[in-house]
């Protein structure tokens, strides 16, 4: 375990000892695998030789084993300590008993070469007896302190894995002499910082095995002295006090090791202060100063950007100003995203918030996993962004990977972190376990509540985002499962106990709990979707303005000229707007997913690439697959150009002129006023007359809605009026030259008389000597609203649970109920098997998210004989897609009709996104109080009202008696009450909210026209509540499409009305028209299944 923080008392959650988890195949497997294969007996090799480290060497002078003098680097000893760390958790996670002998022995030779009195550096130790001038402390750049922190931190893991003190025992020698000397400072008032502070986490580690708070009260110490500093420097991070750092600064190993240490400490003392600190220089780097890839410390050598410009301030490997973040010359070394790791990985334990291992995983699978080759032999120092062939200066650090390189603080580290990246995987809080890194696995884990289980994890992630956790267990204990929703997935779904969990941009970056009552009978199957991504930087970082990186799941992407054939990849620009694929690609013997992409190189004929400015000439490009591989595997043949961020092809087009049908006037008809919830500043009609229709046509707008009705219309009702407003377009139509498009806009969750209102216009139509209609669209996709369709499947969001149509309430309407959740059985049901499911034609979420625009225009133009197409949908970008493949097919001559819910005549009319609309835009500049009527009796209008009625806000409540219908003019009296009594309220200044009794009215009788016509009575009964006022109410909302139809066209007499936009998501409002009761007053349309509990709520205390 790297920190046993289960008795911290500021830890919300706490490790999973990595030795109880397994990866079991995937990338981090293999990683680990190559690790203990071949990066940690490599490393050993280098340990061991006096001709490339000398390290084992230095110690042995030490221990009087051999003779000679100090050679190697001042930090070699902390280095050596690093790699005992991967030996010992290696040895131990694979039972290496040879590799545990070994292990034993050099403890052993550590042993002997510590003095008496616990100190311990090779350097001071050879130079003291040499008598060569080195003393010990004399140089805070001889790292001693340094080597102290890693050897506490590798003996704290030695005790835990193996149970054994020998090396335990050295660090408390180390650890008691660090003690003394502190007091010895402080008394004489000699104080520096130690660079590289390992030495914060490495005693709070001290106190954490031992239990000896001394340790602890030793390591707050240390971090306070940093303060006594006399001649502090940015590169340390001591010219200022910590208490007053805002900003990430220095050199960035330093800096992420520093914080890394405070925050360790945080999470055993309340320090409210230096979390605040913490807090903003987390923010400084994550925001502003930290690479796309995780890398941290963009400077090689430079000054301060910070203090006093005439003192001379130099730092080296370390951060710049704000958005510095250059390519070529990015530092980025490889300890420092490490300590980036450490850091983070500590205040996640403090705060699990998951932006702290939306990070880690970035320097893992990025930054770290690129510093070492796949053979496992090679290391980065520094980790650049783009590699060109040739450089006119040299560089610090070759631009390859190397075996050996002499600051060789890195490849243990790396190894060490590589080793133990089980740790990453699972923490747990007392009745919760919570995912860190994915990657299929095996853990054992007990929880403070009593649970005990094992949990498999499969999964191809990163590669895919499937991730499936099932769980062994004799206990019958529950237990939450927290899963981390990556900032980058804005959609997804969870799937376990035959439920469907949707996941949208609202849930990226955050945990998603799962609670589970039965574990050995549980499922869970968390399903990220991956698509590639192009990623663009703020204005502000210059090195890379006007391109784009492309990025997939975690993994960022780059590109080497070993997998383009261009002289160069300065010539190659994305095309965001082009087709992607992934394909398997193999890079020394493994394989990662690569993806290959649309891109363009330009003509280079008349270009000179050695000339610093020269005149652009338009020497035109050509079309060209790019082929990207995941960053961690690049540098692992040939020797060439590599490249993140490429310039992007622009290709700007508005949104209506991309989708436009030409001169098409495009005609909604509407079967309930909800159908406008997506749009504005459209027309609605309420009639069909001529001269109503007439004018619609005459308008500018593209769009116009015909609010029918028809779902409180009998079949025969609604068979004449489609007859009649069909007869009466195609006439227009006609006589002013101009064609239509219908969109017969039913409703999202699949009521109303389908196929009937499509059929009639389309037999209509045909007989009128219209073109024969080709396919109709099925299309119920209603984002607003929460209806999403998967692998032809229509699903209802209810919170955060998608749940197939055919098992919600309104698949059991007892005029318009259904069976069916998939919409090619759904067709086949209503048309009585005219339809068959097979004979269907279905746009995939695949096709769509692949932006195969020609591939789905050829299925939408082998379509015939009033073909029905099933549009899958979760997103507008989807629906886009569709539309433009449906324009081209359109315009190539094939005709259709469409059955949607309110998204598609939106993307399909070019209407823009517009802000919810305000109060000030909605309510009457009177002393009156408002009104609402409330008619739905869905479930979720129930609990909407419920909710409303816990508001604090003065409301009137009054209940409708519905059951009047029973009696001979029970209803005309019923509603004369209610009206009186909403009067009185509305003229006190108080809103009147007015429901119908929640128990759903029904005759004796089976006849759905008959039913039909119980709930049309009762509906017209209420509605004319409101068409009988003698006063004007501040506003105006009606719950449900029926109760909100009557209330627009009978009670308020609306012939025209203009759609203003949405109060909230998916609830539209109109503005009257100067023919109605109460002109120009904006009129809110509340469907009956859309909002949450509380959306009801919220909209009338926003308004009185």
């Amino acid at each position: 375990m790297l920190t046993d923080t289960k008795r911290s008392r500021n830890a919300k959650v706490t490790p999973v000892d990595g030795l109880s988890v397994t990866w079991t195949k995937g990338l981090w497997k293999e990683r680990t695998d190559t690790c203990a294969q071949a990066t940690v007996p490599q490393l050993q090799h280098m340990f061991e030789s006096k001709e490339i480290s000398h390290v084992l060497e230095n110690f042995r002078i030490c221990a009087g084993e051999s003779e000679g003098d100090f050679d190697g680097t001042v930090f070699g000893d902390g280095d050596f300590y690093k790699w005992m760390e991967a030996a010992i958790y290696t040895a131990a996670k694979n039972n290496d008993e040879k590799m545990l002998e070994q292990i034993d022995a050099y403890i052993e030779l550590i042993k002997k070469a510590q003095l008496p009195d616990g100190y311990l550096s090779t350097k001071q130790i050879i130079g003291e007896r040499s008598q060569n001038g080195v003393t010990r402390m004399g140089d805070i750049n001889d790292f001693e302190v340094y080597n102290f922190g890693h050897l506490f931190t590798a003996a704290c893991l030695h005790k835990r894995l193996t149970g054994k003190d020998s090396f335990l025992k050295i660090a408390v020698k180390t650890a008691d002499y660090l003690e003394g000397m502190y007091a010895d400072a402080l008394e004489k008032g000699e104080v520096q910082t130690a660079v590289c502070p390992s030495h914060y986490m490495g005693l709070v580690e001290m106190y954490r095995t031992t239990g000896e708070e001394r340790y602890l009260k030793l390591a707050e110490q240390a971090i306070s002295l940093r303060d006594s500093v006399k001649e502090g420097m940015d590169d340390n991070q001591d010219r200022i006090p910590l208490r007053k750092h805002e900003k990430i600064i220095g050199h960035a190993v330093r800096a992420n090791y520093l914080y890394a240490g405070v925050a360790d400490l945080c999470l055993e003392e309340e320090d409210e202060e230096l979390k605040e600190v913490l807090h903003k220089v987390w923010r400084s780097l994550v925001d502003k100063k930290l690479y796309l890839t995780g890398g941290c410390g963009a400077l090689y050598n430079g000054t301060s950007p910070y203090g006093n410009f005439f003192v001379d301030q130099k730092v080296h490997q370390a951060y710049g100003y704000e958005y510095q973040l250059p390519n070529i010359t990015a530092y980025n070394e490889t300890c420092a995203s490490l300590g980036g790791v450490f850091w983070a990985y500590r205040m996640f334990q403090m705060e699990p918030e998951a932006e702290y291992f939306d990070v880690l995983e970035r320097m893992m699978l990025n930054t770290n996993l690129a510093a070492l080759s796949m053979d496992g032999k090679r290391f980065f120092y520094e980790n650049m962004l783009r590699r060109t062939k040739t450089l006119d200066y040299e560089l610090i650090w070759p631009r390859t990977r190397s075996e050996y390189i002499l600051s060789y603080c890195c490849p243990p580290n790396l190894a060490r972190t590589i080793a133990q990246s089980s740790e990453y995987a699972y923490l747990t809080s007392k009745d919760a376990l919570w995912v860190g890194m994915y990657g299929a696995s095996r853990a054992e884990i007990t929880l403070e509540n009593g649970a005990v289980f094992t949990v498999h994890q499969e999964t191809e992630y990163p590669y895919d985002g499937k991730i499936t956790f099932t769980f062994e267990t004799a206990n019958r204990t529950g237990f939450s499962m927290m899963l981390r929703i990556p900032g980058w997935a804005d959609n997804g779904r969870i799937q376990t106990g035959g439920k469907q969990i949707v996941l949208t941009r609202e849930n990226a970056g955050s945990y998603y709990e799962i609670r589970i009552e039965d574990p050995q009978h549980t499922e869970i199957c968390l399903e990220l979707e991956m698509p590639v991504r192009y990623t663009v930087a703020n204005t502000m970082v210059e090195e890379t303005a006007g391109q784009a990186a492309v990025e997939r799941g975690p993994l960022v992407y780059c590109c080497e000229t070993a997998d383009v054939s261009v002289e160069s990849l300065d010539d190659l620009y994305l095309d965001p707007e082009g087709h992607t694929e992934l394909t398997a690609q193999q890079i020394e013997g493994r394989t990662v997913t690569a993806i290959e992409l649309d891109g363009y190189c330009v003509n280079r004929e008349d270009y000179n690439r050695n000339a610093l400015y020269q005149t652009l000439r338009q020497t035109g490009m050509e079309k060209v697959k790019i082929r990207m591989i995941p960053y961690f595997a690049w540098d692992n043949r040939e020797f060439g150009e590599m490249r993140i961020w490429f310039p992007i092809l622009a290709k700007i087009q508005k949104t209506k002129e991309t989708i436009s049908l030409k001169e098409k006037k495009i005609v909604v008809l509407d079967d309930d006023p909800t159908g406008v919830q997506t749009v504005h500043d459209v027309p609605v009609y309420t009639d069909w007359k001529m001269d109503s229709l007439q004018q619609a046509f005459s308008e500018e707008s593209n769009m116009f809605f015909i609010l029918t009705n028809s779902r409180s219309f009998s079949k025969e009702e609604t068979k004449h009026v489609h007859e009649t407003i069909a007869k009466r377009l195609h006439q227009i139509s006609q006589n002013c030259g101009k064609e239509f498009f219908l969109i017969s806009r039913g409703d999202s969750t699949l009521r109303g008389h389908y196929p009937l209102e499509t059929e009639v216009l389309r037999e209509t139509l045909e007989k009128l000597g219209e073109v024969k209609v080709d396919g109709e669209i099925l299309c119920p996709f209603f984002l607003e609203g929460g209806r999403v369709t998967i692998d032809n499947v229509h699903y209802v969001k209810e919170g955060n649970i998608l749940i197939p149509a055919g098992m919600t309430e309104f698949a059991k309407d007892q005029s318009f109920g259904y069976q069916s959740s998939d919409l090619t059985e759904y067709v086949e049901e209503k048309t009585n098997g005219r339809y068959k499911k097979e004979d269907c034609i279905t746009i995939s979420l695949e096709e769509l998210r692949a932006g195969d625009i020609n591939g789905i225009t050829g299925k939408l133009m082998s379509a015939h004989d009033f073909q029905k197409i099933i549009v899958n949908a979760t997103t507008y970008e989807e629906l886009q897609v569709f539309v433009q493949a449906f324009v081209k097919a359109a315009e190539a001559g094939k005709q259709f009709l469409a059955r949607t819910a309110a998204s598609f005549p939106k993307v399909l009319g070019g209407i823009s996104d517009k802000p919810l609309l305000k109060k000030e835009e909605l309510v009457e500049d009177t002393k009156n109080g408002g009104i609402v009527l409330i008619g739905s009796h869905v479930k979720k209008t129930t609990l909407q009202l419920e909710a409303l009625k816990q508001s604090e806000k003065e409301l009137c409540f009054l209940e409708f008696h519905a059951e009047a219908w029973k009696q001979k003019d029970g209803l005309t009296q019923e509603a004369r009450r209610v009206r009186e009594e909403a009067e009185r309220c509305i003229r006190l200044g108080k809103t009147a909210v007015i429901y119908t009794s929640r128990t759903l009215q029904m005759p004796d009788t089976e006849d759905k026209d008959q039913i039909l016509a119980v709930s049309v009575a009762i509906s017209e009964a209420v509605t004319s509540i409101i068409g009988n006022l003698e006063i004007k109410p501040r506003f105006i909302v009606a719950k449900g499409g029926i109760t909100s139809s009557d209330v627009g066209t009978k009670a308020l007499g609306v012939k025209r009305a203009q759609v203003l936009g949405q109060i909230k998501k998916g609830i539209p409002v109109w503005r009257t028209g100067a023919e109605s009761k109460f002109p120009g007053m904006p009129y809110i349309i509340f469907p009956g299944n859309v909002g949450e509990v509380t959306t009801l709520k919220e909209i009338v205390e926003e308004l009185v």
